[in-house]
């Protein structure tokens, strides 16, 4: 898969996002995928909190592992039964697709901050 965070060899390096820029677009993404079934409860991307517990959003369990197959089409990731049970917020949701995202560059031979 062609994930938005890949590059080609002969980027420049002043093209290279810094890394803040592309962990708040992951961020974005993230939201916005959480956001399309938070939205049964009216919500807007922007009010999704770290803190937001996932089951406040009204995500039930078929729809946590909709979310979660999407979230594995759109980044590197793929959720384990025991994986789903320790994401309770949207925060902890986000530092497990972080930390998938900046293994799959690392194990890419790109440093961290190539993201």
């Amino acid at each position: 898969m062609n994930y938005f965070f890949n590059f080609p060899r002969n980027y420049c390096f002043s093209q290279i996002k810094t890394r803040r820029a592309v962990m708040g677009d992951l961020w974005e993404r993230v939201v916005e995928i959480v956001g399309n079934f938070a939205f049964a409860n009216s919500l807007e991307t922007a009010e999704i909190r770290p803190e937001d517990s996932i089951l406040d959003l009204g995500i039930d369990s078929l729809d946590r592992i909709d979310m979660e197959l999407r979230l594995e089409e759109r980044f590197p990731v793929s959720f384990l039964a025991e994986d789903s049970e320790r994401i309770k917020t949207v925060g902890d949701l986000f530092a497990f697709i972080k930390k998938a995202v900046l293994d799959f560059n690392i194990s890419r031979n790109r440093g961290p901050e190539r993201i």
